[in-house]
């Protein structure tokens, strides 16, 4: 971007490398707002700990078990990116994905439309068989999401405040610990 910044201000003058540098910086961050990271993580042997498996090496990671933490708000502009790397990170585990944790801690905020996908999203993958869980959702997108009706969706035992207590109860089938934290996973406003 500077470097072409720099040569079209050489060429064409200040004023126009200028703005051909705002214009630029304008389409840059539009490409990042519209392309949030994500990570698939795995868990650090023999912790509660979860790390992205692209940056870190020998994480515990299961077939059946996809868990992805998605680092910006859920919104118009990006819910197709977001679908789309979820399914080809489905589509990589070939089928053998039994259960889909999102983590949430990194989502900021959520408009009509990010609510109505994940609510989609969630659907379809209960009836291809998956079970879906969130994590660590921040009380300002709790709130949103439950104006639209997503904490009941999702279902308040597949609620969980962090990763490991997610994977847990997935795993064992054993959601008898939901009634401990269910009041903090599940707290809004609008309580």
């Amino acid at each position: 971007m500077l470097v072409l910044t720099f040569v079209v201000t050489l060429t064409l003058g200040i004023e126009v490398g200028i703005i051909s540098g705002m214009v630029l910086s304008l389409l840059v961050v539009i490409y990042r707002a519209t392309r949030p990271h994500m990570a698939q993580l795995g868990r650090i042997p023999g912790t509660a700990i979860f790390r992205n498996v692209k940056r870190f090496k020998n994480l515990e990671e299961r077939e059946d078990l996809l868990i992805v933490r998605i680092d910006g708000p859920i919104y118009f502009a990006n819910v197709t990116y977001i679908h789309d790397t979820m399914e080809s990170w489905l589509a990589a585990k070939g089928g053998k994905v039994k259960a889909v944790v999102l983590n949430m801690e990194s989502v900021t905020s959520i408009d009509s439309t990010g609510a109505h996908e994940l609510d989609e999203w969630i659907k379809t993958w209960r009836a291809a068989g998956m079970e879906v869980s969130m994590t660590a959702i921040k009380g300002p997108v709790r709130d949103v999401m439950n104006r639209w009706g997503l904490l009941e969706t999702i279902g308040v035992n597949y609620i969980f405040l962090d990763n490991a207590s997610a994977v847990d109860a997935l795993i064992t089938h054993n959601h008898a610990d939901a009634e401990n934290w269910k009041v903090y996973a599940m707290q809004t406003n609008d309580n």
